[in-house]
């Protein structure tokens, strides 16, 4: 009988058993790939700034962006140069990946880590203690992790809020791409990339990560018609560049609505929906959950047997996640995506982006201190681009309609 099992070997899963085990747990992770990392092979992912500071483990600095263009929709180019790091990029699933850094810390803290384990069934009762994997192989623990990412297995079992995709990505990893190491492009367009954005990283090794990234519900074509569409319009520096890796996705976003404990299964990472809604990254926010489910599961564990204490105290953990990383009021931030960002042209989309030149003081600032910075320049881009009132309004009527509901469904709840 384990303390701890965890469902997936990422980012989440990874720093939960690394945690864990430090405070003398006895942790198994059971990983459906053969590789740790496999999904995001030879990619690079990052951190911003502002987030290293939150992370409850320390990860290596090495690949910092101090360089970023963006291309506005009418292929202008607007370059962006900073005096520190908003950046800090890492290779996912090779070698000298954070996946591996995170994969030796977890072993090195005493945690047993088995691949090639995908989870097939689950106990039943009022706990869950077991857990079937592929071939046969039965693995039991007192509480379980679920973090086994967006497209979570773990929640397609139980029938627990399968979590609906809020983005989805296709993209391939390059080389003879014309791009400076750790350079990042970034382009907005609903032509290329519907309600989203399409990006290249340049890598260390002169490879790069070439990617486009939509709303599923806007989409007319294959998403690959898209990527299509991306590698025409970076061709002035993709050029004659040839794909090594091609790789896909799809990204979720809580909205404060997803359930995150089912009786002693807590889902962290992705599987629980953390991801920032703004940049679309997600590693941060996956260690940050696994940091807040650790706190929670140590105090548990030590009254197990007490089942209903032990239950009360896991329960806690659906309110301290999304207080701290999901909160409620970010369904208004998607409310306020979707009326404004959403429902602009790609001339008026110009227009806006062509405001962020020479702003690279504001810029870095908002990736290093926090996104709060933001705010005064977004107060000023509605009062010098009127167009966003329409909008705004829309937003507002939005707003108020989903307050309304909230205030009724809970009024319901309570009688």
């Amino acid at each position: 009988m384990y303390d701890v099992a965890i469902i997936g070997g990422g980012i989440a899963g990874l720093t939960a058993a690394t945690l864990l085990s430090k405070k003398g747990f006895n942790v198994v992770v059971l990983e459906k790939s053969t590789n740790l990392g496999a999904h995001n092979k030879l990619q690079m992912q990052g951190f911003p700034a502002f987030e290293i500071p939150t992370l409850p483990i320390r990860v290596p600095l090495k690949y910092k962006v101090k360089k970023a263009l963006l291309w506005t929709p009418s292929q202008s180019v607007i370059p962006f140069h900073f005096e520190k790091p908003i950046l800090y990029l890492h290779y996912r699933g090779a070698e000298h990946s954070v996946d591996t850094f995170l994969y030796k810390l977890a072993l090195k803290a005493g945690a047993s880590i088995i691949t090639a384990s995908e989870v097939r069934k689950l106990g039943f009762g009022k706990t869950i203690n077991e857990i079937t994997t592929s071939g046969g192989a039965k693995y039991k623990a007192r509480c379980i992790l679920a973090a086994d990412g967006a497209s979570s297995r773990t929640r397609r079992i139980l029938r627990v809020d399968v979590l609906e995709p809020k983005g989805i990505g296709y993209g391939a990893v390059m080389e003879n791409i014309d791009i400076e190491p750790m350079e990042i492009h970034g382009a907005f367009s609903q032509k290329i990339a519907p309600m989203g954005y399409s990006y290249i990283i340049g890598h260390s090794d002169e490879t790069a990560t070439v990617a486009v990234s939509a709303r599923p519900n806007y989409l007319e074509l294959k998403l690959g018609e898209y990527f299509k569409r991306t590698l025409k319009f970076f061709r002035p520096i993709i050029k004659n560049g040839k794909k090594i890796n091609i790789f896909s996705g799809i990204v979720t976003c809580g909205n404060g609505t997803q359930t995150l404990v089912h009786k002693n299964i807590l889902f962290i990472g992705e599987a629980g929906g953390f991801q920032d809604p703004t940049l679309g990254f997600g590693m941060a926010p996956s260690m940050r959950s696994a940091e807040i489910a650790v706190k929670l599961i140590a105090d548990a564990l030590a009254t197990a047997d007490d089942r209903t204490i032990y239950l009360k105290k896991l329960e806690q953990y659906d309110k301290l996640a999304k207080m701290n990383l999901t909160k409620k009021e970010i369904k208004w931030k998607w409310i306020m995506r979707k009326e404004i960002l959403e429902k602009i042209s790609d001339y008026q989309l110009d227009s806006l982006l062509q405001m962020l030149h020479g702003k690279d003081k504001l810029i870095e600032k908002a990736l290093t201190l926090g996104l709060k910075q933001l705010w005064p320049f977004l107060i000023t881009t509605f009062f010098l681009r009127p167009f966003l009132f329409g909008h705004l309004i829309k937003s507002m009527k939005s707003l108020v309609h989903f307050k309304k509901n909230t205030l009724i469904n809970t009024e319901m709840t309570n009688f």
